[in-house]
Order: C-alpha cells, then structure tokens, then sequence
C-alpha cells in the first residue's frame, strides 16, 4: 500500500510535462506496455505585424517577438496552434517488486508541410546582412529553439522507475522548469502564450536551448506528498580549446520542488547553465551565429482548484543573463554551419528579466472551457548601461469546445505592447487571432 501511494505520487509529478492525448496500445501483456500517441494541431491565424509564417518554426507566428516597423500583416494556414503537432513511443517493462524500465521518443513537426521542427534553419534563412538589432531585411519569423531538426527533439530517454526509490532517466528530456509551465500557465498555448513560444521565458531560465536538456541525467521522486526532481545536463556538444565538452562547457542543473493537492498546487524551479549557446542571425545564407553566455533562473508557481470548474495560476519567474564562463569553439551545430560565436554580454555584464503572469480557465460547459491569462515581461537596464531595458505586457485567451472525447476546436487571441528604450524602432502592439482544430490520437 506504501509502494502504490508513492508511486501516484510520482506518477504525478511526472505527468506536469506535457498535454494529455489518448495513448494507442500496440503492446500489452504481463512484462509490459509499448504505446504510441499523435497529436495534430492547424489553425487559420492573422497577425496585425508579422514576418512571413515559417513552416520550420515550432511556433510559426510569433506575437511576442518584436518586429520592425514597417512590418505588415500576415494570414495563414499554421500547425500547432495551441500544441506543436507530434508522434511519440513510450513504453515501460516490467521488472522486479514493481520496478519499470521506461522510455519516450517524441518528434514534433509542422502538419501542414511534413516539416520537422527546425528553428536554427528558419535562423539560418534569414541571415542579418545589415547589422541592424531589429533588421527589415527578413523573409520569415525566425528565433531560436530547443527544437532543431532532431528527429525525436521533444523527447529521447530512457530510465528505470522504482515505487521506492523514485525514478532515474538519461537522454534529451524536458528542463523540470519547463515541466512547471506546462502545467502553471494559464494560457497553453505553443503559439499564444509567451511560455509556449518561448523557451527564454517558458523553461529555459534564460535561453531557449536549455528548455531541454540534452546529455543529461534526471532525477524525480516523492516524500510525504511533496515532488521533487533534480536534472543534470554535460554539457551542450560544443568544445572549447578544441575539446568536446571540455571545462564543463553547456553544463547545467535544475531543480523542482512542488506539493499540490484536490485544493491547491505550488512548485519552485531553480536553473543555472554555463556557456549556454543561443542561435543568432549569421553574416551569411544558410549559416547561423551563435550567442554564448551563462544563465541563472528562479520560479515560483502556485494554482488553485478549490472551487469546480474553476482553475487559477499565477507566479513570478526571474533569470538573469551574464558573460559566459569559456569561450566556445564550433563551426557547425545541428547540421548547420556557424558564422561565428561570440558573447552575449562583456565580462562583469549582466541583464536581468522578471515576468509576473496571473489568470486561469473556466468550464463554462462541460464541453466548453475558456481561459484567460495576463503576462508582464519586463527587462532591466543591462549592468553600467542605460536605454536598454523594456517591458512587454501580453494579455492572451482561448475559447475551447470539445467535439469529441480527443478532437477540440478553438479560437484565439493574443496581444502583445511592447513599451521601453529596448524596443525602439519596433511596432508598439502586435495582435493575433486565430481558429483552429486539434485531434489527439
């Protein structure tokens, strides 16, 4: 009875990442299970300033990204309008006193193309030949991302999952922080929230990379009700002195702790990386530039499910982003060639960004739920400087309609005012809507 307990416990520490889908059973038997589930996600979008729609972008709109002004409009057919579209395996065997070998593969893609998740080559696409910080020289929306023509990008380990002694993974696995907003943010949207466009913000603690922790060991378990997990990462394949991984170059940890109850939940989250790698604009087509500096993130995050129907989530994330630790050496990543790497800040420099996010959803029907979120991005002058900082305020809902037990359709909006020194010479609020339909296999 002590084992089952806490195995719920971690069950559902674990079931934070994520949204949930209808897992298609192609084995079961006494030694296991192997499952296999898709989620397929397009929508008819418009955006009031926007580059071309990318059909390499995880999210391919991009409201809370700042464009030039001068910037038209946009509309367009877009995967992933509330969840990047995606197939995955998982599967567990069973082993002795109730232990599991477990293991997740899982690729996103643009349903409306075929096209893998490929940030770094909508980056490498729109190389920044005039210098400029917000250049107008731009064919599509590009950022960076976690997702980068890997084939399983979203996901790739494996581990052992004990009812005692908790569960232990290795592999590319979900950043415990970006765990958290999967399930804290009010608003789950992979295009119209700030937490599903971006990694900075959404699970990176800083940079969008680290939303996902490639070479790394995760650790996760239970006590009295409270979760934890504990995630390590060696370094990000990139080498300095000419040695891969050498001084600990991309190493990171995070942190989890959270307890939730039928009433109320709360997690904290803690990050730090060391030369972590941000893809920039290159001086070229079809190359990308790299930015390298190190990361330091906090997040507190709390919900309240007291009242039927009703869910309310709120909290504050901090990070703050410095001069790296090694200079890296690399001239190609994810298949791509690198212009260059150069550092984001200057030694002793730093910039710190604090997001303050409150609102929650509601079924106003049991089939019919709607949800309302208000986010506030503010960034501080960078250390010794003055006229860098700025603040974007988002205000983001989705009217949702369940048709069927696993297919949904939805309309969207988000809007984004972009206010401050740092953001002179960008359009001042960018509005997108949006219709679509999601179906989970």
């Amino acid at each position: 009875m002590k084992h089952t307990a806490l195995y719920t416990a971690i069950a559902a520490s674990l079931s934070l990442a994520g949204i949930a889908h209808a897992d298609m059973n192609l084995v079961q038997n006494d030694k296991g299970n192997l499952d296999m589930y898709v989620v397929l996600d397009a929508a008819v979008v418009n955006q009031n300033h926007s580059l071309s729609i990318s059909p390499s972008m995880p999210n391919q709109i991009y409201p809370y990204q700042p464009t030039a002004q001068g910037v038209g409009s946009v509309t367009g057919l877009l995967g992933g309008g509330l969840s990047d579209s995606r197939v995955g395996f998982k599967g567990a065997m069973n082993m002795d006193n109730g232990a599991k070998a477990i293991f997740n593969l899982e690729s996103g893609f643009d349903v409306t193309s075929g096209q893998l998740n490929n940030a770094a080559a909508a980056v490498a696409s729109n190389p920044n030949i005039k210098g400029s910080k917000y250049p107008t020289n731009l064919s599509s929306v590009n950022a960076d991302s976690s997702l980068n023509g890997q084939l399983f990008g979203r996901a790739a380990w494996f581990g052992l999952q004990d009812p005692t002694y908790g569960k232990i993974t290795a592999g590319l696995q979900n950043n415990p922080m970006k765990d958290v907003f999967a399930s804290y943010d009010p608003v789950k949207s992979d295009t119209f929230s700030p937490f599903g466009e971006s990694g900075t913000v959404g699970g990176g603690g800083g940079v969008s990379e680290d939303a996902r922790m490639e070479n790394s060991l995760e650790y996760s378990n239970a006590i009295a009700g409270v979760t934890y997990s504990l995630a390590y990462q060696f370094g990000n394949n990139t080498s300095s002195n000419g040695v891969v991984g050498g001084s600990g170059v991309g190493d990171g940890v995070a942190l989890r702790v959270g307890y939730e109850t039928d009433m109320f939940g709360v997690q904290a989250s803690y990050n730090d990386f060391k030369d972590a790698l941000k893809a920039v604009a290159g001086t070229s087509l079809g190359q990308i530039g790299l930015a390298e500096l190190n990361t330091e993130a906090w997040l507190l995050a709390g919900k309240f499910t007291g009242v039927q129907d009703l869910t309310i989530e709120g909290g504050w994330e901090r990070f703050t982003n410095s001069a790296p630790s090694d200079a890296v050496n690399i001239s190609s990543i994810w298949g791509i060639g690198v212009s260059g790497v150069t550092a984001a800040f200057a030694p002793g420099v730093s910039q710190t960004t604090n997001i303050y996010f409150f609102g929650g959803d509601y079924n106003v029907m049991p089939k019919l739920n709607i949800a309302l979120g208000y986010y506030d991005t503010m960034n501080d002058n960078k250390s010794g400087t003055t006229n860098t900082n700025g603040s974007i305020k988002t205000t983001s809902a989705i009217l949702d309609y369940r048709l069927y037990k696993q297919a949904d359709v939805y309309a969207v909006v988000s809007t984004n005012q972009f206010s401050g020194p740092g953001f002179t010479g960008t359009n001042s609020t960018q509005t997108a809507y949006g219709v679509g339909a999601r179906v989970k296999f």
